[in-house]
């Protein structure tokens, strides 16, 4: 499982709102590494969570595209592939 940096144009007023979706897609990803699904579950969520509530077409696809990669991964490790 890899996690993946998004590379985008970014406003001066989003570059707050990357981090924390960036650092929410890392930490789920290292709790899935470790055997934590719950917490990784609720990392990758809270990641998507904002994006959804702050989406801005141009800035937030490739984010969002990676954290709906990363809850694949997640889908996958927890067996529960119809949701992946």
């Amino acid at each position: 499982l890899a996690f993946a940096m998004a590379s985008t144009a970014i406003k001066p007023g989003q570059q707050d709102l990357q981090t924390l979706v960036l650092s929410c897609n890392k930490d789920g990803m290292a709790a899935l590494r470790a055997g934590n699904a719950k917490a990784a579950f609720e990392q990758l969520k809270y990641a998507e969570a904002i994006l959804i509530a702050n989406f801005s077409e141009s800035e937030s696809n490739s984010l969002l595209a990676v954290t709906c990669n990363n809850l694949g991964c997640y889908y996958k490790r927890t067996n529960k592939l119809h949701a992946a």
